[in-house]
């Protein structure tokens, strides 16, 4: 009865009540700039930005958004105590702002929507969105400081350190249980109430190695370094259940994080979980444990950067494109893909993990097949370190080899013509066996060929 009433109330619903949307958002800018400059050597530059949008608030202290930023740049190069032949450029350059940022996760204003109740089939309201009249922009404040120089001719570069404290950040938090509002479904909603801390360096380097009448080899290395960490928010999230959502914000913490509990199988194959105090308790105990009894790991590298290289040699050239990410961890398996491997023996490609423990195979991190069915228990062992790998990575991402015909070629036709070979995704090197660029249930990065012929005519 459940089936045939339900589908008489959708076809009633859609015969009768046909879905019509429109977005309609307006915004509003003005800004100014000014620079000065002295003698090549001294430049001052700021900027003053206003923006309105309807998408925040409901009076104008909310809805707009000033943004300013202002700077100065030193050439120390042209002072006359900086002469030298080795150093060809030096410019010392700072700068701070403010920036504001929307984020179309909510909106300020009482959204309904209207539609057919699938019980009774007769219309029906319901709130989507509750009032937030106080809703904002996202503030970033930065600060940045480096150089910029030249080396004897062939290297050249900056260096530059960023900090950047971002406030008013949406996140969600507890909705007043007084308003009136069903508690399953707005229990929490997005308020600015966060803030987040990023700093870093990035380093980028470009030289001239080589350059021969026949030959030039010209290379660019790109580092960079990220820390970021969750300062202050309203709500910081303790319950397990809502640490696996996207939702989750733990102060002290990264905003790209994954944990995992310290755990072992014990010599009668259970799982067992060595808590931060040293305390050793079974998996079933799991559902316990709060966020302070997690280790959290950086799921984004805080190191990555590229480098490449490009060769010319007479009519020839190549290029070979390498990046690189280190210092961030991944979960191998989550729950569903566990339980598909355990019960149902999926996924071959990783069939170790189905040497569970026994008497007579002892030597395994998986436990025996009866935790499997303890719910706490499985979910202990998904969340334990053993599923957390690291996931450095380096990839040649690119080579390509070129060759210009058109020094060859006598016509008045053909201008130019140039036969180019390209291979992508042709080797990488990843820190665990576990390849982090191809987990479970995702295709493989597979080799790219690709022959380019282009003519001028």
């Amino acid at each position: 009865f459940g089936n045939i009433y339900g589908n008489w109330v959708r076809y009633n619903a859609n015969e009768h009540s046909p879905n019509r949307s429109e977005e309609l958002n307006r915004y509003q800018s003005v800004y100014f700039t000014a620079s000065l400059s002295y003698k090549d050597r001294y430049n001052i530059f700021g900027s003053w930005r206003k923006d309105e949008t309807n998408l925040f608030g409901q009076s104008a202290e909310y809805r707009e958004q000033p943004s300013w930023s202002g700077g100065f740049r030193w050439t120390l190069s042209e002072e006359q105590f900086m002469d030298s032949e080795w150093l060809n450029y030096l410019a010392f350059k700072t700068s701070y702002g403010l920036s504001g940022r929307v984020d179309k996760l909510t909106s300020p204003y009482l959204i309904v929507e209207s539609g057919y109740d699938f019980w009774t089939g007769y219309k029906s309201n319901s709130i989507r969105n509750p009032e937030n009249p106080l809703l904002g922009w996202e503030k970033s404040y930065s600060f940045n400081a480096g150089f910029d120089f030249r080396l004897f001719n062939i290297l050249g570069g900056s260096i530059e350190y960023y900090h950047i404290t971002t406030k008013d950040v949406l996140a969600l938090t507890q909705l007043d249980p007084t308003n009136g509002f069903p508690t399953d479904e707005y229990t929490r909603y997005f308020t600015n109430n966060g803030e987040i801390m990023n700093h870093g360096i990035d380093l980028s380097l470009n030289g001239n190695i080589i350059n021969k009448a026949d030959f030039s080899y010209d290379a660019t290395l790109n580092f960079s370094y990220n820390y970021n960490e969750i300062t202050d928010m309203d709500e910081s999230t303790t319950d397990l259940t809502q640490l696996e959502g996207d939702d989750s914000y733990v102060i002290g913490q990264p905003i790209d994080f994954v944990h995992a509990v310290n755990s072992h199988i014990d010599e009668d194959g259970n799982y067992m979980i060595t808590k931060k105090d040293g305390t050793v308790v079974p998996g079933s105990d799991f559902a316990t444990f709060t966020a302070d009894d997690l280790d959290f790991y950086r799921t984004t590298p805080p190191v990555f950067g590229s480098f490449n290289n490009q060769f010319n040699y007479k009519n020839w050239n190549m290029g070979v494109f390498f990046t690189y990410e280190f210092g961030h961890k991944v979960r191998m398996y989550d729950g569903n893909q566990l339980n598909g491997i355990y019960t149902f023996k999926q996924a071959p490609q990783v069939a170790a993990l189905t040497n569970a423990w026994t008497s007579e195979n002892t030597n395994t991190n998986i436990p025996k097949q009866e935790v499997v069915s303890d719910r706490t228990a499985f979910e202990a062992h998904v969340n334990g370190d053993w599923n957390i790998t690291n996931a450095s990575n380096i990839q040649l991402r690119s080579i390509n080899l070129g060759y210009d015909f058109t020094s060859l070629i006598n016509s008045s036709v053909v201008k130019g013509l140039t036969l180019n070979a390209n291979i992508e995704n042709l080797w990488n090197w990843s820190a665990s066996d576990y390849d982090r660029l191809t987990p479970v249930g995702a295709f493989p990065l597979y080799k790219t060929y690709t022959f380019t012929l282009n003519a001028r005519f």
